[in-house]
């Protein structure tokens, strides 16, 4: 009996060593299994990287290209300066019952200065009113508009035209830039 026992005993201790080696093949087939995904995904991240660091190559080889070509400080087309701070006063102004329906910037070509400019104001007048107050009104709208662009000095001349669709008609300011100012130059359809 006690033989039956003792081999009984060593079978056991047998079949739990072969249960845990068969355990630790299997932990090793799933590490070497992770060993070879890892590998896959670590080839994946290097194309990645790979491909990254060419773009990044080519986007430096195109800067330097463009560097070469261009003025290391670039500046703002004066033209769109110019809209811009029109639009500005336009929008922070008190300018009640006025739109601005558009602001055309050109170059001005009956001088030889450079950064020259017009600026063509079109505004629209949408209240009832009488012809002489829609006058007093869209003259002082005007007046203060160009008032606030006197320092700027790329600007030569600015025409400010109204849309008066209760009085039927457009008017005309323009103003012409001297001694840091604008002055009225002509008035039409008032």
């Amino acid at each position: 009996m006690k033989k039956l026992l003792i081999t009984i005993s060593l079978v056991l201790i047998l079949i739990s060593l072969i249960g845990c080696e068969n355990k630790n093949e299997n932990k090793n087939n799933t590490t070497e299994t992770k060993t070879v995904s890892q590998q896959k995904e670590d080839e994946k991240n290097k194309e990645i990287e790979e491909s990254k660091q060419e773009v990044v190559e080519d986007n430096k080889k195109s800067e330097n290209s463009e560097d070469k070509s261009k003025p290391i400080e670039q500046k703002k087309d004066p033209k769109s300066e110019i809209e811009t701070s029109i639009n500005d006063i336009f929008n922070n102004g008190d300018y009640t019952n006025a739109k601005l329906n558009s602001i055309t910037v050109n170059e001005n070509l009956g001088t030889d200065i450079s950064n020259d400019y017009i600026a063509l104001v079109y505004l629209k007048f949408d209240i009832k009113n009488s012809r002489k107050t829609a006058n007093e009104v869209m003259k002082m709208y005007s007046d203060d508009l160009v008032a606030k662009l006197a320092s700027c000095s790329e600007i030569s001349e600015i025409a400010v035209f109204w849309e008066d669709e209760y009085n039927n008609r457009t008017v005309k300011y323009a103003y012409k830039h001297k001694n840091d100012g604008f002055y009225i130059m002509d008035i039409a359809g008032e």
